[in-house]
């Protein structure tokens, strides 16, 4: 279409799209309506594609059909291509890959387009836009539990460019999720630590004053993480809240399913300190919708679904669908990579057993969630749950356990190799042995398997026909598994002798 005025008017509307939805939702919606009627009646335009792109994120975001929308998105994509509209690349990019892609695909696929999207804003003047594909980029990178150092790396880089192109609004919120990597990875200013008040206050005046939306809901969503880490639940529950009061302008981040694990998380955990009214509620609210989402893309969110599945669990006093849940939560995490999320797994899997009074078993999986952390860069956050529990841990467990952890490994295979056969010194249960277990128990979740693999190594490295664990807790002994040569270790309900 060539018609001056049609594109004098599809030009304005594409130019107040971002400021109506950072501050008015309602009108965003119908800027959007409008240019999706003018394209559909009058022809295509240079903004067609931004048109089509805004059309696939009242689908997904707004009505909930992520095949739909992701198929417009595409249209989006080759329409930049079929009307030479370069000027639109980086917004159909940022729309695609912000809003929609990661509701039907593997999160990471939209690692790529954004750095496609920002070298296009670049080109063509698009400051805006590649501000934004610069942000959900490492969000998303965050998100998908890539190693925070890399993050960070990435984010600062972003933001010198940024804050020299005077890019205010994805600044803002760029900066907002810096803060929050920067203070997981113990790099905030001297004595701030995890501390809330460090985490946004710069911003959050100026954001107030300039109604973005978007960022507001952001800033409390990151807020409400440092609250859970610091175990501040009521604080975090109250960030929560705020956050959600924001939701209809974030409608399709890829942060949402994130903030609704985070919040039932956060009502598990006072339920169990006595405020119980309705969470159980609360919680089956929040799984139905991400069982929505994991319907979408199973491989992003079939993890957070059986991690609540299991809080759930726990709150009903089922212990045992709680604890295959965790399991289920943990492999899933672990196998697409999630990083972060595997961390907090383990951590939930060992609160929950410190809830069950189950103090031994708690420690291993809490010292394994410390190990997580440390491994994906969040050392601070590694140190406040090691500060927590402290009691649960040896002395020499102050130090890192990561650095102990790489040394078991990186030495496990050739300690054995050079341990005497089994049985055969005087003391027959040797360091090769011992560092096998080791590796052993960072493999192993269920603690039924664990024991047993435990079982069979004993005796395998002393050549008992037979042999019984047994524990203390609470100054009392346990038998907790038995083995037979040929039979394999087994786990028992534990025992009092």
């Amino acid at each position: 279409a060539q018609d001056p005025e049609l594109r004098a008017a599809m030009q304005i509307l594409s130019a107040i799209a971002a400021p109506a939805y950072q501050t008015d939702f309602n009108l965003f919606a119908v800027l959007t309506m409008k240019m999706v009627y003018l394209t559909y009646k009058h022809g295509n335009t240079e903004f067609a594609p931004f048109a089509i792109g805004l059309n696939a994120v009242a689908h997904t975001g707004v009505l909930g059909m992520y095949q739909s929308g992701l198929e417009f998105s595409q249209l989006s994509r080759r329409l930049v291509d079929h009307l030479d509209a370069g000027q639109m690349r980086a917004r159909a990019i940022m729309l695609a890959n912000s809003f929609v892609t990661h509701w039907r695909t593997d999160i990471r696929e939209t690692f790529e387009p954004f750095l496609e999207g920002a070298r296009a804003g670049m080109e063509t003047g698009d400051m805006e836009y590649m501000g934004y594909c610069y942000h959900f980029r490492t969000q998303n990178q965050m998100i998908a539990g890539v190693p925070l150092a890399e993050v960070e790396e990435e984010m600062q880089r972003y933001y010198r460019i940024l804050h020299n192109l005077q890019q205010a609004q994805p600044l803002t919120v760029l900066r907002c999720w810096l803060q929050l990597v920067t203070l997981s990875r113990g790099e905030g200013p001297p004595g701030e630590e995890l501390s809330v008040e460090y985490m946004g206050a710069a911003d959050l005046e100026f954001i107030y004053e300039t109604q973005y939306r978007t960022s507001l809901g952001e800033i409390h969503h990151a807020r409400a993480i440092l609250h859970f880490y610091a175990d501040h639940m009521d604080a975090a529950r109250e960030e929560i809240r705020l956050a959600h009061t924001y939701d209809i302008f974030v409608l399709g981040y890829s942060s949402l399913p994130h903030l609704g694990m985070l919040e039932a998380l956060v009502a598990v955990s006072l339920a169990r300190r006595g405020q119980p009214r309705g969470v159980r509620r609360q919680v089956r609210g929040i799984l139905r919708q991400l069982k929505r989402w994991e319907r979408a893309a199973p491989v992003n969110q079939r993890h957070r679904v059986a991690l609540v599945e299991a809080e759930l669990a726990s709150l009903r006093r089922r212990e045992q669908a709680a604890l295959e849940a965790y399991e289920r939560a943990y492999r899933y995490a672990h196998e697409g990579g999630y990083l972060w999320d595997e961390a907090l797994i383990l951590q939930r899997t060992g609160e929950y057993y410190l809830h069950l009074e189950r103090s031994i078993v708690a420690a291993a999986y809490l010292a394994r969630a410390i190990q997580t952390y440390e491994t994906w860069g969040a050392p601070a956050l590694a140190e406040t749950l090691r500060r927590r529990h402290a009691d649960l841990f040896p002395e020499q467990a102050v130090r890192p356990v990561v650095e102990e952890t790489r040394a078991v490994q990186l030495s496990a295979d050739a300690a054995a190799a050079a341990a005497p056969a089994a049985g055969t010194g005087e003391d027959s249960l040797d360091v090769g042995t011992v560092l096998k277990a080791t590796r052993t128990i960072s493999e192993e979740i269920r603690l039924e398997r664990l024991l047993g693999r435990m079982m069979d190594m004993l005796m395998e490295n002393t050549g008992a026909r037979a042999g019984a664990l047994i524990t203390q807790e609470d100054d009392r002994l346990w038998l907790t598994a038995t083995g037979q040569a040929g039979e394999g270790g087994q786990a028992l309900t534990p025992a009092v002798m």
